[in-house]
């Protein structure tokens, strides 16, 4: 039986070339874009899902308000981690990554000496609220001395070839640190970098770092499984109200901190200022799945009613 269905509808299509490849190629057309648009949709869903854990760890931005008006900063002050850590049971850890301005650095290793632009300060926490994939070394304690460097895999073999680099010396602007790990890189984690040095590295002033009208830095907390977040926020919120406004010079300014999980970063960040995240924007993908959907019923319906035009035609 299939084998008559087959030969009648092969007959129709040569005997009625034009219309057979319009009529299949509009709906092939129709499913393609649908099928490209839905792969791309899907891929901007993928940040940050590799994660080990990812749906504990959420980002603190703030709202910041002056006299200019209100502003979404993905910054915000080193002490929002530090109160988090100290003074909420349910934080399991924090984590700052301080912002740097686009630069670049000049590292020597050998007789090697280039410049790379992507890297960050961070606590020696990192590598427990982002476990990434280790090459080699260990993220144990790997940023815990104030000269330890950690690579990214393609930075490591600019440097050092296919050779395990831990335990060697690398120069970052003439400063002498040791390679303690070297992580593979992915390009669905939202902060993208070569290389992590620690935050005591950078040697800032207990003061500056105790401030809360400092917005310098991206504050990552990881929190206790079954932790009610609306909950945590809505006390972090008050706790934040009080200590800051304490330490405010200007009346008009205030800073109120935000929750914003980890898998949202990607596409809810659109916004941001200061944002060093991989960006996308929910706008555009939810456009693009509408527009995919058009696509798809008018592919269907065009085929149907040339279908149907032409069975009508065969009928008379």
């Amino acid at each position: 039986m299939f084998k008559n269905f087959f030969k009648t509808a092969l007959r129709n299509i040569t005997r009625h070339k034009g219309f057979s490849f319009i009529n299949i190629a509009g709906l092939t057309l129709g499913l393609t874009a649908c099928i490209l648009i839905g792969l791309f949709v899907w891929d901007e869903n993928q940040y940050d899902k590799f994660l080990p854990g990812g749906d504990q760890v959420y980002r603190v931005y703030d709202e910041y308000t002056n006299h200019d008006g209100m502003q979404t900063l993905a910054v915000s002050s080193p002490m929002l981690a530090v109160t988090l850590q100290q003074d909420f049971p349910e934080v399991e850890k924090t984590a700052r990554v301080m912002m740097l301005p686009p630069n670049k650095t000049l590292f020597e290793s050998g007789n090697k000496k280039l410049y790379e632009e992507s890297g960050f300060f961070v606590d020696s926490t990192f590598f427990e609220v982002f476990p990434l994939t280790i090459k080699y070394g260990t993220s144990a304690n790997a940023l815990n001395d104030i000269s330890s460097i950690v690579l990214s895999q393609e930075m490591a073999e600019r440097f050092f070839g296919n050779e395990n680099p831990v335990g060697k010396q690398i120069l970052m602007d003439k400063v002498p640190y040791q390679v303690k790990a070297v992580f593979e890189k992915n390009p669905k984690f939202h902060l993208q970098f070569n290389y992590l040095v620690s935050l005591a590295a950078a040697q800032i002033p207990a003061e500056r770092m105790q401030s809360w009208g400092w917005h310098q830095f991206y504050n990552y907390v990881k929190v206790k499984k079954g932790t009610n977040i609306a909950a945590l926020q809505s006390k972090f919120q008050d706790d934040v109200k009080q200590k800051s406004k304490k330490l405010q010079t200007d009346a008009a300014s205030s800073d109120k901190p935000f929750f914003q999980s980890l898998k949202d970063i990607h596409l809810y960040s659109s916004s941001f200022k200061f944002d060093a995240a991989q960006r996308g924007n929910i706008t555009y993908v939810n456009a693009l799945t509408i527009i995919a959907i058009f696509i798809l019923l008018i592919a269907c319906f065009n085929f149907i009613n040339l279908a149907t035009a032409k069975s009508l035609q065969r009928a008379k």
